[in-house]
């Protein structure tokens, strides 16, 4: 009876030992399933991370900048006043239009704000954008920018010639001090060319100034985009300006403005503000009658009052 026991006490203490040892082991592969889980998380992210910067350094290294061009003056081109200073350093041409970069010095013992004003490319008046604002002995860069838009609208497809006038100004009351009138840059040897027009697109021939009808272009938004094409031969700077306008007799607020220097020329948009092609569809814009004022630029003489004149399409 003392055997029996003794071996069922011993079997008892067997069975326990051999679940003891069953339970350490799953508790070792269960730690050592959740490191290799963990381990392979890593893995997994470093490599997403590593293609995800390759890709992005080779789309880096892939993407081009905007075309551009640079003009770089063969001679020195400076221009000078009254201790101000300019120096032309280059023409930059890109999808975004042209910049025309430009040194200037304030050898005064004054602050000045300088600008350029009354420009023109290849003869056809256009406008730049420039302002800079300068310390006493100060010297930094003017940018003067033509959008792509400007020259487009005065269908300028290569720049040949560049003119303006410089304009120096108190930055405190805004007063002039003083200008440089005619600064040139001539960037081609090629002559300017000559838009050709007829007779009968002449609207308007009146004291040397010229207004020249061009084809009307149709927006996307519905509205007309129309043109005239102003020659200025009266010999003196001008300013021109709508009094009355009229589609198809009919009294519309036109906005037709331009100051036009002696021997140059400009492309004037029309604009109508309510001119949409649900009122007016191409079938139906018949006529546009116009009738302007000429002013000398400072805007202190009237030079004259043209006759209503039509514009027929």
């Amino acid at each position: 009876m003392k055997k029996i026991m003794f071996i069922m006490i011993l079997a008892s203490m067997f069975l326990m030992s051999c679940e003891a040892k069953k339970n350490d082991d799953l508790d070792i592969e269960e730690n050592e399933s959740t490191v290799v889980s963990e381990v392979a998380g890593e893995n997994e992210d470093v490599k997403v991370d590593e293609e995800t910067k390759s890709e992005t350094t080779m789309t880096e290294e892939t993407d081009s900048e905007p075309e551009k061009k640079i003009f770089v003056m063969d001679k020195e081109i400076k221009f000078e006043k009254d201790n101000v200073e300019g120096k032309i350093k280059y023409l930059e041409l890109n999808e975004d239009g042209a910049t025309l970069h430009i040194d200037i010095s304030n050898k005064t013992s004054k602050k000045i704000a300088v600008r350029t004003a009354y420009e023109s490319i290849n003869s056809y008046m256009v406008y730049g954008e420039s302002e800079l604002n300068l310390e006493p002995k100060e010297t930094s860069l003017m940018k003067v920018f033509f959008s792509k838009q400007e020259l487009d609208n005065s269908n300028i497809t290569e720049i040949k010639k560049i003119e303006f006038k410089f304009i120096v100004s108190d930055p405190d009351t805004e007063d002039e001090m003083f200008r440089i009138n005619n600064v040139v840059l001539d960037i081609s040897k090629d002559g300017l060319e000559e838009i050709a027009y007829e007779k009968k697109d002449i609207v308007l021939d009146q004291n040397g100034l010229k207004l020249i009808k061009i084809k009307d272009e149709k927006l996307s938004s519905g509205e007309y985009k129309l043109r005239l094409l102003a020659i200025n031969n009266t010999g003196k700077d001008i300013f021109v300006s709508d009094v009355d306008a009229y589609v198809n007799d009919i009294k519309e607020t036109a906005n037709f403005k331009a100051n036009i220097l002696s021997g140059k020329k400009a492309f004037i948009p029309i604009k109508f503000e309510d001119m949409t092609l649900k009122k007016y569809g191409a079938n139906n814009l018949e006529t546009v009658k116009l009738q302007i004022s000429v002013f000398t630029e400072d805007l202190l003489t009237e030079l004259f009052i043209s006759p209503l004149f039509f514009i027929k399409y």
